[in-house]
């Protein structure tokens, strides 16, 4: 399989392929390096006839904190637009999350933040460990939504409540995610892997 810098990539007999963002030193803070190896990850899964169903998850206590800040951008030298933008590639893995083809799961099992938000929103389906955090939190930076997240957030649970969301920039825990529709499933801690595990083999096994 190929080698994806800063993930984990594994694929059950029935078709299961689990993509863990491998960088939980930093809670998984999205790079460019990370942006474009889950681009990839994706979008190999989707055109992969043995791959049924894609979960993504993070390792460590986070899904995504978000953009890793820590890091200054890379100048690219290709496009008027990205000179502009450095960080126009923080977008581009949720476009392929979108466009995937199979169904998507977002294992969350810890924060899920910013441009982290935005991709467990892409998915199809969230199923979230009790401890789940869910967070805009760009307000908190002065800063305007990313990685989607102001296109698809008033998608999934309304304008009023996503208003409210992005401009307090307040966490939405697991119970809450549920209520509102952000979350389809919640699991306690220690078992999330297997619930997910468990409802992804359910849908790997339908018509695809």
């Amino acid at each position: 399989m190929t080698d994806y810098p800063h993930l984990l990539v594994e694929t059950t007999a029935d078709g299961v392929r689990t993509i863990t963002l491998d960088r939980a030193d930093k809670l998984n803070a999205v790079n460019g390096a990370l942006a474009a190896s889950l681009s990839s990850a994706v979008a190999d899964a989707a055109a992969d006839d043995v791959v049924r169903v894609v979960v993504i998850t993070g390792a460590g206590r986070a899904f995504c904190a978000g953009l890793d800040l820590s890091e200054p951008p890379t100048l690219p030298s290709s496009t008027r637009a990205e000179r502009l933008d450095p960080y126009a590639w923080v977008g581009t893995w949720v476009r392929t999350v979108l466009g995937c083809e199979k169904p998507v799961i977002a294992a969350v099992n810890g924060a899920a933040a910013g441009a982290g938000f935005g991709l467990a929103l892409a998915c199809d389906v969230r199923i979230v460990a009790e401890s789940a955090r869910m967070t805009a939190g760009y307000v908190r930076r002065g800063l305007s939504p990313d990685a989607g997240v102001s296109w698809l957030l008033p998608r999934h649970v309304g304008l009023a409540r996503a208003s409210d969301i992005l401009l307090t920039g307040r966490d939405v825990g697991a119970t809450e995610a549920e209520r509102i529709g952000l979350a389809a499933h919640i699991a306690p801690d220690a078992t999330l892997a297997d619930v997910v595990r468990e409802y992804a083999s359910r849908l790997a096994a339908g018509p695809p």
